[in-house]
């Protein structure tokens, strides 16, 4: 399960506490892959406002995020589009394509990099 989908399991009450100030960054772009997203739009403005005013954007809350982050939404078809993804490959289908087997193994084998590396989420100290 990608990051994503944990994401989206949580509650939308979660608050979110981030260890950098990258909002309004993270805001802009995503305003190029969704600019009819009015939520992301409205959201845009006000991290506009808090950053000018030198006040922090953090934390957030999980329902904001899932409304406004493109990152946490992979899976929406104006997202797909615009980013020209016409169905998003998963792993095995990464296993299955002939151009990820590595020469010299034998026929079923794959790539090595291809194998999937663990997700681990730790609390931080405090």
């Amino acid at each position: 399960m990608g990051v994503a989908e944990k994401a989206d399991r949580l509650p939308k009450e979660t608050v979110v506490y981030c260890g950098h100030e990258y909002t309004q960054g993270n805001a802009r772009f995503a305003l190029t892959i969704e600019p009819d997203n009015a939520a992301l739009q409205k959201r845009a403005k006000e991290v506009d406002a808090l950053r000018a005013a030198g006040k922090p954007t953090l934390p957030t809350r999980m329902d904001l995020e899932l409304e406004t982050n493109p990152f946490l939404r992979p899976n929406v078809p104006a997202i797909q589009q615009r980013l020209g993804m016409v169905r998003q490959a998963g792993l095995a289908d990464l296993r299955r394509d002939p151009r990820a087997q590595e020469p010299g193994l034998s026929e079923g084998s794959t790539f090595p990099s291809l194998s999937p590396m663990p997700l681990r989420m730790e609390r931080g100290p405090g």
